[in-house]
């Protein structure tokens, strides 16, 4: 796979591999469970988690499976931010 595919998913700004990670977790997926659905190792998977990059295939297979995730209604829609309201004229 050529080097530049490899960069591209890495440093990917709209991509943050550990907060997926940490989302499909709290959706109630191991880091064993989701290792065996895209065929790698728990620890891989810990590694991602801890900010290591998936290579471009796996990432791949990793947002698919987020996709499925959501799909099932499991994963974990973020908490709305604290409400500011401000005073009147101002």
């Amino acid at each position: 796979m050529p080097c530049h595919k490899l960069q591209l998913i890495c440093r990917d700004p709209e991509v943050d591999w550990p907060a997926l990670i940490r989302q499909m977790r709290a959706a109630g997926l191991s880091l064993r469970k989701i290792g065996r659905a895209i065929a790698k190792s728990h620890s891989t998977i810990q590694k991602w988690e801890r900010g290591s990059c998936p290579n471009f295939e796996d990432g791949k297979a990793l947002l698919q499976l987020v996709d499925q995730v959501k799909a099932s209604g499991r994963f974990p829609v973020p908490k709305p931010g604290p409400v500011v309201q401000r005073a009147a004229g101002g």
